[in-house]
């Protein structure tokens, strides 16, 4: 396990993947409850999230690859030399 540097509590690292939500979570190894940590496990423990909400606008502008909508040929004319 993790240690937090300031308390010197254990932590586990734990990736979380909830379907069309995925998550990397820090539990505090004394708030853990249930189970060893294995794959596919159910897991209990309280934790504190800490992010951002984006609303649509905000979504819509990260870069998530090429727009289907412009032709490839078009993308490739941006990349010419011009000398």
């Amino acid at each position: 396990p993790l240690r937090n540097p300031l308390s010197g509590g254990e932590l586990y690292w734990v990736y979380l993947d909830l379907g069309r939500l995925k998550l990397e979570v820090l539990i505090n190894r004394r708030a853990l409850r249930g189970e060893g940590l294995a794959i596919g496990a159910t897991l209990a423990a309280e934790v504190w999230l800490q992010g951002h909400v984006l609303d649509r606008r905000a979504l819509l502008s990260r870069y998530e690859g090429r727009d289907a909508a412009v032709p490839k040929s078009e993308l490739w004319s941006h990349l010419r030399r011009r000398n």
